[in-house]
């Protein structure tokens, strides 16, 4: 177990095991800079990097920034058994971006959570091989959950999710709520996909764009006081 706690402007860069070398990875990294979304303080920022190369991987970053948050996870499991789970939790008094890729192994799990004054984004490939990939949220009731998160919330701008899934058993779940917009983009590859999308905003609009292929089942509810509401899913 690698852990670090870290105060003020950060860059953290962690490698897991490379080569023949496959063992279990587990990384846990808390960084606090300044103040947060509730009490922003401009300057202060939480930079993230993670790679792994082995086997029932996990990964577990907080941020808490006055500024802005910034995450890139990077694991590479070879094998049918392998599991990898990766967990963000973002708090930031502008803005956060998650980079996150999952690349082979057997039910990988992605858990992040957003938090930001202004914008949230995130990017999350789970592909090449993976099989019962999993990016968890949703009720109220785009339903799928699976205990929460994955969830974005702005309190003054927007949310955008852009995520991929490939192969078997795929289930992809999202809650957005943000007073601008709430954007996703979704594909799903292989067989058995499920998809659920609830989207809440004050004043914007809400936009889903899926594309699924291979026995596919799809919910999404949106809900909106002035703006509008977009839903496009593909099933090939």
């Amino acid at each position: 177990m690698r852990k670090f706690l870290i105060a003020g402007l950060v860059l953290v860069f962690v490698l897991g095991a490379s080569g023949l070398a496959l063992a279990v990875n587990n990384v846990d990294i808390d960084q606090t800079s300044g103040y947060g979304a509730v009490n922003p303080n401009t300057g202060h920022f939480a930079d993230a990097e993670v790679r792994q190369g082995g086997y029932d991987q996990d990964v577990d970053i907080d941020q808490i920034a006055g500024d802005y948050n910034l995450v890139f996870v990077a694991q590479d499991g070879h094998g049918a058994t392998y599991d990898n789970k990766i967990k963000v939790d973002q708090n930031a008094g502008t803005w956060n971006v998650a980079y996150v890729v999952q690349k082979y192994g057997k039910h990988n799990k992605v858990d992040f959570d957003q938090d930001a004054f202004t914008d949230n984004y995130a990017r999350i490939n789970q592909t090449d091989g993976g099989m019962h990939n999993i990016l968890a949220g949703a009720f109220s009731d785009g339903s799928i959950d699976l205990g929460s998160p994955a969830t974005q919330f702005s309190s003054t701008s927007y949310n955008f999710l852009d995520t991929f899934q490939g192969t078997v058993g795929n289930q992809i779940g999202l809650n957005q709520n943000a007073v601008g917009y709430n954007r996703a983009v979704i594909h799903q590859y292989g067989v058995n996909n499920s998809l659920g999308v609830y989207q809440h905003n004050t004043s914007g609009y809400n936009s889903v764009t899926s594309n699924q292929f291979g026995n596919m089942w799809a919910k999404v509810t949106q809900s909106t006081y002035s703006g509008a509401g977009i839903i496009t899913v593909d099933q090939g």
